[in-house]
């Protein structure tokens, strides 16, 4: 596959396509139900995969935009959303959305509280907030993540999350 120079890019000192980071081999691009065959609801969506890593990353739908660094990006439907997760990372990762994601989902403005949560821990992790989204980080990082959050989660959760947490964390 012939690389395309991509000026909707995420964070654009990233190259997140279509490039494996753990093997180095370009990834291809697939609908989410090769991969995930019985969820329906990703029906249509897109995703990069690397077959010889098992790793993948979902897109950012297209029509999907955000602001990053006061620049409007629009996604073509094959943006991803972070780099390509083998088995490990993505477990490693989940374990940090299922911290950090209850600090903001249940509030009235999650837009605000999403990324006042982020601007926290990128103060926390000592990146730039422009680096600090869950699908760019590697194992390390969310190791770093997990630590800070467990002290900052410690007794600041409702009961359910609590226990979410605790059944996630003996997966």
């Amino acid at each position: 596959m012939q690389e395309k120079e991509r000026t909707n890019s995420y964070v654009s000192k990233y190259k997140v396509w279509p490039v494996c980071p753990h093997c180095k081999q370009e990834a291809t691009l697939v609908g989410a139900e090769y991969i995930y065959p019985h969820r329906e609801d990703l029906a249509g969506d897109c995703m990069w995969l690397c077959e010889p890593c098992d790793a993948y990353v979902s897109c950012h739908k297209k029509g999907a935009w955000f602001f990053v660094n006061g620049v409007k990006h629009i996604s073509d439907g094959t943006l991803p959303k972070g780099t390509l997760a083998n088995g490990e990372l993505r477990f490693a990762r989940k374990r940090v959305h299922n911290l950090l994601d209850p600090l903001w989902r249940y509030e009235d403005d999650k837009q605000y509280a999403r990324k006042t949560v982020y601007k926290w821990l990128s103060n926390e992790m000592k990146l730039p907030y422009y680096d600090t989204h869950v699908g760019f980080f590697d194992v390390a990082q969310c190791q770093q993540a997990l630590e800070i959050l467990k002290k900052r989660t410690a007794g600041n959760l409702s009961i359910q999350s609590q226990l979410r947490i605790q059944n996630w964390n003996k997966r």
